[in-house]
């Protein structure tokens, strides 16, 4: 690593750190810069920076090939049994577009498979 991208990760490093405090502080950004004597015009260019940053390290995502992951069941399970047992909704788990709901009578095994299957999505 160069002098320069040594000296470019640490100003990263430290401006992720200011506008960490800035954010969980309950304050404006304008009333935090102020208080804390930061440049305004120097929080908002380093926030564009290091939100760009963690963008680039974000996993790409392949929209072409979706992942299909196999669950096995301990049986065939209805249809109508699964509308019927939709009030025994035990946990509900968002994660962004996916919607995992655990019901009171799923068994141990389903429960493992579909955590294994959401695992390997991720």
């Amino acid at each position: 690593m160069s002098t320069k991208e040594v000296t470019r990760a640490y100003r990263l490093s430290q401006w992720t750190d200011i506008i960490r405090r800035c954010r969980t502080s309950g304050l404006s950004v304008t009333v935090w810069c102020d208080e804390n004597n930061v440049s305004i015009k120097s929080y908002y260019y380093w926030l564009k920076i290091v939100r760009s940053t963690a963008c680039e390290s974000l996993p790409v995502a392949n929209p072409i090939s979706p992942k299909f992951v196999p669950v096995k069941m301990d049986r065939e399970i209805q249809s109508d049994e699964i509308r019927r047992n939709d009030t025994d909704n035990a946990s509900t788990m968002n994660l962004g577009s996916l919607t995992i709901s655990i019901h009171n009578n799923a068994s141990t095994n389903l429960i493992e498979n579909m955590l294994r299957a959401v695992q390997n999505v991720g």
